[in-house]
């Protein structure tokens, strides 16, 4: 994205993600905060209708330790007037080849619980609840993810955890804790029933 998408995209979500700011003065520290924290991305990716930017997303790719490589995609913004058309899906889809192309094997992404057509989106798009407790989601679930470290404030609403396989076998519910090296012994086999009298 240009200098001037950034700006761009800044406002957009600034009118999008915080309408109670009312001041030209707070939208302005608003949208500068969001232009800081992208510039802090693996990539921004923009819909544009013309020169006019209608749409974006952030995306972060995130080494996960033993969990191997995740992407991790925020601040998925669609204009007012160009929703319901597709740029949502067209966007995380970007998002989700980029991550391909970076070697990730999953996308994770939080969205408001009470937020029914992003959720049946992402549904629809093959995503399901992340446990938090798993170590792919407990990576996904700290200050640096959610709670305003994206140039946002804290979210409102609830969020749900969400994530994708990107690649064929990636495991999405690993323990939190890493494996054991050797497996636990079998449980002993039940008691037999005790006779009736």
């Amino acid at each position: 994205a240009t200098a001037a998408q950034l700006r761009s995209i800044g406002l957009m979500r600034t009118v999008v993600f915080r309408p109670e700011l009312t001041s030209s003065r707070q939208r302005q520290l608003q949208s500068r905060a969001f232009v800081d924290a992208m510039k802090r991305k693996t990539s921004v990716l923009v819909a544009l209708v013309g020169e006019r930017v209608m749409g974006s997303a952030d995306l972060l790719v995130e080494d996960v330790g033993a969990w191997g490589t995740a992407s991790y995609v925020v601040n998925v913004c669609v204009r007012d007037e160009a929703r319901r058309q597709g740029l949502g899906r067209r966007l995380v889809q970007s998002a989700e080849q980029r991550g391909v192309d970076e070697g990730a094997e999953a996308m994770v992404l939080h969205v408001d619980v009470d937020n029914a057509a992003a959720r049946r989106l992402y549904e629809a798009m093959g995503y399901v609840e992340l446990d938090a407790q798993s170590s792919l989601g407990a990576h996904f679930t700290g200050d640096d993810f959610v709670g305003g470290a994206d140039g946002a404030s804290p979210p409102s609403a609830p969020q749900l955890l969400m994530a994708k396989p990107l690649v064929a076998g990636a495991a999405l519910s690993l323990p939190a804790s890493p494996p054991l090296s050797s497996p636990l012994p079998a449980p002993p086999p039940p008691a037999p029933p005790s006779p009736s009298l």
